[in-house]
């Protein structure tokens, strides 16, 4: 099987053009979910400060 070497460059330009997308997609995804469970955690304390006794109750009811 013979590739003409023109498209050897055209491929392995994609291939890094899709390999930079995901990795940016990554890393975007990735921050996004971290600051998330930054803002649960910080929920979770202020629920607990107010009510302590049925702390677990409203964290269930408020993520569920």
């Amino acid at each position: 099987m013979y590739i003409d070497v023109s498209l050897l460059k055209i491929l392995n330009e994609v291939r890094a053009c899709l390999k930079n997308h995901s990795s940016n997609l990554h890393t975007s995804i990735y921050g996004i979910f971290c600051l998330h469970l930054v803002d649960v955690a910080r929920y979770a304390a202020l629920i607990q400060v107010k009510s302590p006794t049925n702390c677990d109750a409203h964290l269930a009811e408020s993520i569920f």
